[in-house]
Formats: C-alpha cells, structure tokens, sequence
C-alpha cells in the first residue's frame, strides 16, 4: 500500500491494500488480546495492563517521533509545537485536520486508535457488562456520524470523511471489538470446532479464506456484493457509501474469516506460518510497522531515480524489503524487546 507511491504507479489508486491491512491489524489486536488476558479482577489489574500497552508501543512511538522531527529541521519543514504535542501523547486521531492526523511518523494514528481501545478494553475486561453497551454506543456514534456526512457540507471533503470513518477512534472502536467478540465466542466454542474441522477442511477453508482476502485487494467482487446488498435496502448515504461498505462491512467479514479459520490451525497453511522464520517476522511486526514508511519516503523516496535505474523495480523492491526487515529484526533486539521486558509488569 505504501510502496504503490514509488515503485507500482499501475496501483496508485488501489486503497484497498490498507483498507485490508488496517482492518486486519486492528480486529487482529482485538482478537489476539481478548485470548491471551482473562478477566481482570481489579482495577489494579486494568491500570497494569494499560502500562504495559505502553511499554509495548510507546517506545518506538517517541523515538520515531524525534527522527521525523529530526528530519523535518534539518529539511527546513516548519513544525507546529501544538501538532508535536499532540503527535506525542498520542492525541491525533481524534483530530481532522490531515495535517495532524498524518503529522509527523504518519502512521502513529494507528496507534492513537488503538490506545483508546485498549483503555475500552481495560474497561471492559474489569466489567464484561459494559461492552454491549460500548459497542452499541460505538455504533449508535457511527451511524449518527454517517448522518453528519450526508447532511452537513463539511461531509463534502474527502480528508474529513476519511478521518471521520476510517481514523476517528470511538468509530473504529465498531470493528476492534468485533475481535473481542469472536475472540470470546472462539474460546466458547474452540474445541467443538478443532473436533468438525479435518486437515483437509481445514486446508480448504484456509484457501478460501485467502481467496477472498486476494478478491478484496484485487478485484472486489465480494465488496462489490456487499455494496450492492446496500444498494438493494436503498440505504440513506451516497457520500459515505464506499468508506462504510470497505471499511465496515466487507474488510471486516474477510477479516473475521481469515482469522477465525487460522486460528484453528487445522489446514496445511496455518502450520506452515509455524516455522521459525515466519513466527520472528510476526515478533518483529510492530517495528517492521513503525519504521517501513519512513523508510520509504524518506531514504527510498530520496534515492528513488538512483535506484529504480541501477537495479529496476522488482530488485529496489526486494532490496527495500531486505533493508525493512533488518533494521527491523535490530530495533526489536537492541530496543523494542529490552525495553518492553525491563518496564513491563508481571500478570502472572
């Protein structure tokens, strides 16, 4: 999605690769938290949980931070102290101006997002009544926020609409807690469904699985489905009507699919994605996910012509790979790791 700027022209208008990547990630941090933390007892349990979220995140948040800030400087871009503010509490997806929102490692808006889900999870995991009600409320926020969009003129500017129905945390809140939900649904039931689920089942499933998580990048015919279904109920909203269906209803049905099928592990593929190398690179994601971008605008975008004439498209893209996955596997080993183990708190 991020390469398509430098190296793929022909996909230049293709959102659906972070459509898909960012669903993905966040129903994924629901899921995958929901699993591995049972049921907090007390407050203090919640305010420990919520510092280690932030031993785990913050970290690279601020050291990507000052090398932006260093770059902007030397580069004779001006910085607004109230956008850097902001940018380093982790404030900016609550604000629409692109210019914040995207400020700085324009990426950390993930990261605002998905630390106001994990204060609802704190909430929630201490009293499971209350997330019904969060994710009524959630939706109820979305709905009434699709409503502004039609109605108001302010709807008519594509940064505001994006910001309001793919960044604004308490609407993306909708989808993370659908990977709560099957997280708690996945635990229910999981060894009804080892038990039905064969290897060769399983292995199906796997494949069509990715089958759709493919269509949705490349060709949509499932989002298109979706959209027609929309279509066909002669639902109110026209200017809302691609983000909502993309963002809200197809990527999150392929989602919940690919990671419900996987998480049985049961096909061929899922066992495959157990060998060593694959396992380091998921240990290695949130550094790979917080530095790809800066490198790609700012070293590969600035030697962008030297390299796509010396070595072509498809070798600067694998050397880009290459350079991402290495400096990545060293800020997990030198920074993000000892940092997360030497601060965090003991659960158990």
């Amino acid at each position: 999605h991020h390469l398509r700027y430098l190296f793929i022209p022909n996909l230049l208008h293709n959102e659906n690769f972070g459509i898909l990547g960012v669903t993905f990630f966040l129903i994924l941090s629901g899921f995958v938290i929901s699993l591995n933390y049972r049921r907090f007892t007390c407050i203090k349990e919640s305010l420990n949980f919520l510092w280690n979220r932030i031993v785990r995140i913050y970290p690279l948040h601020i050291i990507t931070f000052f090398v932006c800030l260093i770059i902007f400087l030397f580069s004779g871009f001006p910085v607004a102290k109230s956008t850097a503010i902001i940018n380093i509490a982790l404030l900016q997806s609550f604000f629409p101006s692109k210019d914040i929102y995207f400020a700085f490692n324009s990426l950390s808006w993930m990261l605002s997002t998905l630390f106001f889900f994990y204060i609802v999870f704190a909430i929630i995991n201490y009293k499971p009544r209350f997330f019904l009600l969060l994710f009524l409320v959630s939706l109820v926020g979305l709905l009434l926020s699709i409503a502004y969009i039609e109605t108001n003129q302010r709807g008519e500017n594509l940064w505001f609409r994006l910001w309001l129905l793919y960044i604004f945390p308490p609407n993306k809140l909708v989808v993370i807690l659908l990977g709560v939900g099957t997280a708690r649904f996945f635990l229910k039931y999981l060894e009804q469904l080892k038990g039905w689920t064969s290897k060769i089942r399983g292995t199906l499933l796997e494949i069509t699985a990715l089958l759709l998580a493919f269509d949705f990048i490349m060709w949509g015919f499932f989002a298109q489905c979706t959209k027609n279904v929309l279509f066909f109920m002669n639902t109110p909203f026209a200017k809302s009507l691609e983000l909502i269906n993309a963002n809200y209803i197809a990527a999150p049905i392929v989602t919940l699919l690919v990671i419900s099928v996987f998480s049985v592990e049961k096909g061929i593929i899922s066992q495959l994605l157990k060998t060593r190398f694959l396992l380091f690179l998921g240990e290695i994601s949130f550094s790979i996910f917080i530095s790809h971008q800066l490198l790609i605008n700012y070293f590969f975008g600035y030697y962008k012509q030297f390299l796509l004439y010396t070595f072509g498209q498809l070798m600067t893209g694998l050397l880009l790979f290459a350079v991402i996955i290495v400096l990545s596997s060293l800020i997990y080993t030198f920074i993000e790791d000892p940092v997360r183990n030497r601060l965090r708190i003991s659960t158990h």
